[in-house]
């Protein structure tokens, strides 16, 4: 009922939008909301020809650790 329209984890009394979401709507109409999803997807989204890449990276780093969790297992 009182929650923030965009984020849902605060209450709004005054505003739909709390303070922080607030700055990234105003970043929007400054920007424009084009350039914003723009930068979004750039930075934030991993696109599907690199995910299988970080998905192996990541496995490689776990597999590279020592086996000092293995006398935990047993």
């Amino acid at each position: 009922m009182f929650s923030c329209g965009f984020c849902r984890e605060e209450y709004c009394l005054y505003s739909k939008l709390c303070p922080r979401c607030d700055k990234m709507y105003k970043l929007g109409v400054i920007y424009g909301f084009d350039k914003l999803t723009e930068i979004v997807d750039r930075c934030l989204v991993i696109p599907k020809e690199n995910q299988k890449i970080k998905l192996d990276r990541c496995v490689k780093e776990i597999g590279n650790k020592p086996d000092e969790n293995k006398d935990k297992l047993i």
